[in-house]
């Protein structure tokens, strides 16, 4: 907290000090912001839908393993710079290692997971489960195999909004799968869902999936969403 005196014209200035955690457990205020520990762990994730992660946590790209979700709900957060080195990530209607489900004006980027596997019942996605309102998720990746769910991403497993150059609301741009797909009724290389205009004349995600790597199950017909095949050289 800083405070410059200028008579009676006083300023008050609240500076928001990033607070470091080393374990979920010590995230305890939804609107705070914080900055992961290199040997942070995760108990349960964080946040509910009734009391969604409002605040930025920043990872600072420590690698840590995670067995569980980093965040369950995420609504106008900020959520950057964490890489997992393996995930083994199941057993949830929503899934995604970095958030379960993202709204509001949440902002994900330059996330990554090195290793793993991620999986559950409904929404399931590498980084996230379910994309809403205008959340977006950002310059991230994954290596890990996604192993079932009723709609399947290797980055987001449903984006819920389609849009497009005059209307954009969700987001999924800038993103690489680099894993494979065992399990899942409704599959989607990068993301599944509504899909976000890529014609011409309209947005250009620059969404990529590793096609070799690909090669489990077949992606579902009408659902690549403009996410283009790239090869290993």
């Amino acid at each position: 907290q800083n405070v410059a005196t200028a008579g009676a014209n006083a300023v008050l200035t609240i500076e928001m000090v990033p607070k470091v955690v080393d374990s979920s457990d010590k995230i305890k205020g939804m609107g705070g912001n914080y900055i992961l520990a290199n040997n942070f762990t995760s108990s349960s994730p964080i946040g509910t839908e009734e009391a969604p992660f409002l605040g930025t946590i920043d990872g600072k790209f420590h690698q840590f393993s995670l067995t569980n979700p980093l965040v369950a709900y995420a609504k106008d957060a900020t959520i950057r710079n964490v890489i997992l080195d393996n995930a083994t990530i199941s057993s949830r209607d929503t899934v995604g290692a970095i958030v379960c489900a993202a709204s509001g004006n949440t902002r994900i980027y330059n996330c990554g997971i090195l290793d793993g596997s991620v999986g559950g019942n409904v929404y399931v996605g590498g980084i996230v489960g379910l994309l809403e309102d205008t959340a977006r998720v950002i310059n991230c990746y994954s290596y890990a195999t996604i192993t079932g769910g009723e709609h399947v991403g290797g980055i987001v497993g449903y984006n819920k909004i389609g849009s497009t150059a005059s209307n954009i609301q969700t987001m999924v741009m800038n993103c690489m799968f680099y894993g494979d797909i065992t399990g899942g009724g409704t599959i989607s290389p990068v993301y599944g869902g509504e899909i976000i205009d890529n014609m011409v004349g309209g947005l250009n995600t620059f969404n990529y999936y590793a096609y070799e790597k690909l090669k489990t199950r077949p992606i579902t017909a009408g659902k690549y969403n403009c996410a283009q095949a790239v090869e290993e050289r």
